[in-house]
């Protein structure tokens, strides 16, 4: 399942609330569209050329990590969780 959500960037912190999600376990990426074409910019190598993370800040090797790392569990309750943005690419 793919929810995507546009938010104005800015320095600091970004709060984006997502409503409605069934319970469940997730993974989520983030990214920096710094120049608004809802996807995410690569180099020739596949590199992401724009900021990018995922829940736990799991970490981003030679590729996306594995769900198990990224991996966020929804109680009917909800949660609140937090990533950092992180140029991979200078």
């Amino acid at each position: 399942m793919c929810l995507p959500r546009k938010h104005p960037a800015k320095l600091g912190t970004v709060n984006v609330n997502v409503a409605s999600v069934s319970p469940g376990s997730y993974a989520i990426q983030a990214y920096h569209d710094e120049n608004d074409n809802l996807t995410v910019d690569r180099n020739f190598l596949g590199i992401p050329n724009e900021a990018i993370g995922f829940s736990n800040n799991a970490p981003v090797r030679f590729g996306p990590p594995h769900f198990d790392d990224a991996e966020v569990i929804v109680p009917p309750e909800g949660i609140r969780t937090a990533l950092r943005l992180y140029s991979i690419w200078p």
